[in-house]
């Protein structure tokens, strides 16, 4: 297979429309045609971003164009020139090119997934759904500002799925020099996401084989965890059952509408205030739920009694073996502990340390350090490494009494961090999981009918699905996840 060259003329037709679903790139391509890649893929992302922000406003309804908005340019910018520095803009645009063809065919995406739900640049792109200056997300656990790739999860309606394959396919059986110019792509395969334990995950993703141009061409086939130690990009799409529940139920509520004025029904407008759907959920009703399916998560709404979106969120993190062995789910529940140092730093979970991005904000609020380094500092402390967590503990205090703070209340603080950091959630994902539970939910509660007949529709589609494989590109394999006969996976 011979080198593709990427000129000029072939970056405005490559840059909207390279698909994939599992996307591994050498962070490092050659030298040739790399400047002016670079230049155009940031001045693209810039406009983009931009543009989508100013839609995003449009679209808000009753609100238009918020006070703020200054603030929200300034943090856009910032993070911009974040990616731009570390040479990963393509790597948005990847991902934009997906939610563009998904936009144009109307197929429906969760509301984000992992750590992307933290970057406004995701948001302004329409890759997220959530707005992270209202929810409190950070970008540095999107992406810390080194030169390791952020990793970009999407999901999809699992019953149009089978389009997301067919348009990955359709391009990465084809040389392709933009916008990885180091790479070519010998083939594809579909197989099943899999977890840490090797296990089969109700997600599926293509994940190309490659050749590199500098690297002998010998073509490998990495997993999520191998790409990302190699510094490789990584960029992978879910079929959601979840996500085709709501978007079933919600078509069958607006086929049944009568009255004429009436506007139709859509899933983003659900009110996020409404205390029906959060008696269901705290009533233990929540079978057939997003997330809250089984006993755990229904037992830990029982004993919360979630009055709001932040409230669902913290249960779901919370609702973990490890959480709830180790008492913080409980101290939760109580309101937190009156003596712990970090209550006043965390009255929005009740002064108890639930997720990932607090240990960043706290050792930048007591410390002064940057969101990044207080990001490296969670990593840090994710070692468990005695000698540096002594060494990180120094720093922590010498930095803190420089603010004005004391030794024993900088070092209290530091091993509630310590102690904690391993047991902590990644906010983005739980308000981006809580959404879907909530607006589930929501229908349950107001269009019960309509919601059951939906929820039966997608676990069948879940058990029973497979990609359609009669016009997938040649060269490629179909691998299909192996499920228990008559068990519905999870969500």
């Amino acid at each position: 297979m011979q080198n593709t060259t990427v000129t000029r003329d072939d970056i405005a037709d490559w840059v909207p429309i390279i698909p994939s679903c599992e996307i591994i790139a050498d962070p490092n391509p050659p030298a040739r045609d790399e400047t002016n890649w670079a230049k155009e893929s940031d001045a693209r992302l810039v406009r983009l971003a931009h543009q989508g922000l100013r839609r995003r406003w449009r679209k808000a309804p009753g609100r238009g164009w918020p006070a703020d908005c200054e603030t929200y340019i300034f943090r856009l910018n910032c993070e911009l020139t974040a990616l731009q520095q570390a040479d990963w803009a393509r790597h948005l645009l990847v991902a934009h090119a997906f939610v563009a063809f998904a936009h144009n065919r109307g197929i429906a995406m969760g509301c984000g997934a992992g750590s992307t739900a933290g970057s406004l640049i995701a948001w302004a792109l329409g890759i997220t759904d959530l707005d992270p200056m209202a929810h409190g997300l950070i970008f540095e656990r999107f992406f810390d500002g080194t030169h390791a790739p952020p990793t970009i999860a999407m999901d999809f309606d699992l019953s149009r799925f089978d389009e997301m394959i067919h348009f990955a396919l359709g391009r990465l059986t084809q040389p392709m020099g933009a916008p990885f110019p180091a790479l070519e792509y010998s083939g594809v395969t579909v197989r099943p996401a899999m977890n840490d334990r090797e296990q089969a995950r109700p997600a599926w993703l293509v994940r190309p084989f490659f050749e590199s141009v500098s690297g002998g061409r010998q073509a490998v086939d990495l997993t999520l965890r191998q790409a990302r130690e190699r510094g490789l990009a990584t960029l992978t799409l879910h079929g959601m059952p979840a996500i085709t529940t709501i978007e079933c139920c919600v078509a069958g509520a607006n086929s049944r509408l009568l009255d004429p004025d009436q506007g139709d029904l859509n899933a983003a407008e659900i009110p996020l205030d409404d205390p029906g759907a959060m008696d269901l959920l705290a009533g233990g009703d929540a079978i057939d739920v997003f997330q809250v399916d089984d006993d755990l998560f229904r037992q830990a709404l029982e004993n919360g009694k979630p009055r709001s979106l932040d409230d669902v969120a913290a249960l779901l993190a919370l609702a973990r073996p490890l959480t709830i062995e180790a008492g913080v789910m409980k101290d939760w529940l109580r309101g937190g502990a009156p003596d712990e140092p970090l209550t006043s730093l965390l009255k929005e979970t009740r002064g108890v340390l639930v997720y990932q991005e607090q240990v960043a904000t706290v050792a930048a609020a007591v410390t002064g350090c940057t969101m990044q380094e207080g990001e490296r500092l969670r990593r840090t402390l994710l070692l468990r490494d005695t000698a540096i967590d002594r060494e990180e503990a120094r720093r922590f205090e010498y930095a803190a009494e420089a603010r004005g703070a004391s030794i024993t209340v900088a070092r209290n603080i530091f091993n509630c961090l310590a102690r904690g950091a391993h047991m902590t959630f990644n906010r983005s994902h739980a308000i981006a999981c809580a959404l879907l539970t909530y607006r589930a939910a929501w229908l349950k509660q107001h269009h019960p009918g309509e919601y059951a007949a939906a929820y039966n529709t997608a676990a069948a589609l879940a058990r029973d699905w497979r990609p359609d494989c009669c016009n997938l590109a040649a060269g490629s394999a179909v691998v299909p996840v192996d499920r228990p006969q008559g068990t519905c996976p999870k969500n």
